[in-house]
């Protein structure tokens, strides 16, 4: 691979052992250097290593900025209510339908060490998508300095990884861990240091114990280094075939086969460091899934803690640990419902609409980028090809795992990211003429500058400030999921907390009580029977909810200690009211059993909405808690 300036405080690959250069690459990399002089050169502090760590604190701060402010979604109100339930009774265990159990291990701890709500939630997510843009140095072999900075800047400014950097998900961890993983091991091709194959494979662990997807990530190198070995055969930058070429140079490969088996080693510490990682991530805590199931389950897995005090159960604890991933694994791909061609297209059209709707920066520059590093180089390089194949291959397969209404806008992070890598190659070419263009015109720089700060500032604000912090509900922004509650709940949240502290017995009531045809499965907050034994459901308090509609209730009734408790019949519910005063009664409009001239005498009606808009639901507050 061919790219800009070896830095020094990482050396050139030792005895040789890295990649040749062909004299066309050399000469566009000095050419491309001599480009990046002038800015580097002329400001000795300014390193691209500085520009970056300022850059990845300015991201860092950009996802901290108002972190819980937005009620938490359908998705992380189910994620962070196993988190609390894991900080609270010590059980935990991979379950597919949440993803891999990283982002629960890391919030639970947290909110061990600084309570459950929805900042801390949300704060590992947050720190490992503000980190992000530090990735980039990885990749500096590869690109220039002025690329290099391009990058880290369009990772930390991206609309669409902003957005679910504050969002408690797996995909920007799992796409933020492979990223780094890769590059580590780009890493390891410059330097051959043993330190980045083995941070490739913690950084692998950490990605398949994020999502499953990371499978698809591994398919997706393979297949982008495939069409690599194409293009090299194809077009050798020599005037021998593909062919040829290789007959020529096949004792060279060989020799290079067999230097690397003499380096098992590496191999061995990547698959070490990748299945330690696995096992730490997988095993189960405390009693594991059982736990949530059955309260008094006497379930005893071997867990880390019993690994730890007794080495001999090491082995025990490897073979559950990838075993229940594997099974994990299997299930998560065995849900992808069929598509059709219909559904493919409309789920692409999704793609693209983002793309472009989104990230205009990212879809412009990475046209620029490819077609500079395609038509207008000696020879392209492979680093910038690779990514450029992986993330169209993204963007023409996600489509086809795509089958919720707007999961295209999380999913579109495995595109956007490789994408990235043209795209800051299309933004140091366009830097770089403007440049040219300003020095041979008459045009005074600092109205350049001015120029430059205005446009950021506009773009800014109609794009990532708008729709990440202003319009962060909002049913028109695109990038918000319809299970996204659109009501503030602060203040229902606060209520309850109040109450919590200051109330005795049942804090909140849920009332649904519609019966026979008139029961709406789809709009009830509670099943048609409540169940007299809970065994064997999941244990999300009221077990008696139906938490898939309740959500995120129920992680706020968690966060606030709130005692909340379940009601089918009217009657029941008038008990309540009028002799127990339960302070909180939660139901749903088109309910006509709600006895509400009883509950207007004494309780003040409130609206929310638990979705995006159409999907209501109705609190009444008790009048001796209305007002505190």
């Amino acid at each position: 691979m061919s790219g800009g300036a070896a830095d020094p405080a990482d050396g050139a690959p030792p005895d040789g052992e890295g990649p040749e250069r062909d004299d066309a690459s050399s000469e566009q990399d000095a050419d491309s250097d001599e480009a990046s002089e002038s800015v580097f050169d002329r400001y000795q502090q300014l390193t691209p290593g500085r520009l970056v760590a300022a850059i990845t604190v300015v991201a860092v701060v950009v996802r901290l900025v108002t972190l819980g402010e937005r009620p938490a979604h359908w998705d992380e109100a189910r994620v962070a209510y196993w988190a609390h339930f894991y900080e609270d009774t010590g059980s935990l265990a991979y379950y597919w339908e949440e993803h891999g159990p990283f982002a629960q291990l890391a919030a639970g701890n947290l909110f061990d060490m600084f309570g459950a709500n929805d900042f801390t939630a949300r704060l590992p997510v947050a720190l490992v998508g503000g980190l992000l843009p530090a990735g980039a140095l990885l990749y500096r072999e590869h690109l220039d300095r002025i690329e290099t900075v391009a990058l880290a800047l369009l990772l930390a400014g991206n609309t669409v990884l902003i957005y679910y950097s504050r969002f408690l998900r797996s995909d920007v961890l799992v796409a933020t861990f492979m990223f780094v993983a890769l590059g580590c091991l780009v890493r390891f091709w410059d330097t051959r240091r043993a330190r980045y194959v083995l941070g490739a494979g913690v950084f692998l662990g950490l990605g398949f114990g994020s999502k499953e997807n990371a499978v698809i990530y591994l398919l997706t190198w393979a297949g982008a280094a495939a069409l690599l070995v194409d293009q090299f055969l194809h077009s050798p930058a020599s005037d021998q075939s593909g062919l040829s070429y290789l007959r020529a140079n096949l004792g060279a490969y060989w020799d290079r086969v067999k230097q690397a088996a003499y380096r098992a080693d590496y191999a061995i510490g990547l698959a070490l460091t990748f299945v330690v990682t696995l096992v730490v991530l997988f095993a189960p805590r405390g009693q594991g899934l059982d736990r949530r199931l059955d309260p008094a389950t006497d379930a005893d897995p071997v867990t880390l803690g019993d690994t730890l005090t007794d080495p001999t159960n090491v082995m025990t604890l490897v073979d559950e640990s990838l075993n229940e991933a594997y099974s994990g694994y299997i299930d998560w791909f065995a849900q992808s419902e069929e598509t059709t061609l219909d559904t493919y297209v409309s789920f692409l059209g999704d793609y693209v609409t983002l793309l472009v709707k989104y990230a205009p920066l990212l879809t412009v520059f990475t046209l620029v980028g490819i077609a500079v590093e395609r038509y207008a180089r000696g020879r392209s390089r492979p680093l910038v090809m690779f990514m450029a194949y992986c993330g169209i291959a993204s963007l023409v397969g996600y489509p086809l795992g795509s089958h919720i209404e707007g999961d295209s806008a999380w999913l579109s992070v495995h595109v956007i990211i490789p994408l990235l890598v043209p795209a800051a190659v299309g933004l140091a070419w366009a830097w770089r003429q403007g440049r040219d263009t300003v020095r041979k015109s008459s045009v005074s720089p600092a109205a350049v500058v001015v120029v430059l700060i205005l446009l950021v500032g506009l773009w800014a604000w109609f794009i990532p400030v708008q729709s990440v912090y202003v319009d962060d509900t909002a049913p028109e922004n695109d990038l918000v999921q319809f299970a996204q509650p659109y009501s503030d709940l602060d203040p229902l949240v606060e209520k309850m907390d109040g109450v919590s502290d200051d109330h005795s017995g049942t804090d909140v009531l849920i009332y649904y009580g519609e019966r026979g045809e008139s029961f709406d499965s789809y709009g009830s907050l509670l099943p048609s029977t409540l169940p007299a034994d809970t065994t064997g459901m999941w244990q999300v308090a009221p077990v008696c909810s139906s938490w898939g509609s309740t959500q995120p209730l129920n992680w706020y009734f968690a966060t606030t200690g709130t005692d909340a408790d379940c009601e089918r019949s009217p009657d029941g519910l008038v008990e309540s009211a009028s002799t127990d005063a339960v302070p909180i009664i939660v139901t749903i409009p088109g309910d006509e059993t709600v006895p509400e001239a009883t509950l207007d005498e004494s309780y003040e009606k409130q609206t929310y909405y638990l979705r995006s808009l159409g999907r209501e639901t109705t609190v009444y507050v008790h009048d001796s808690y209305a007002d505190t």
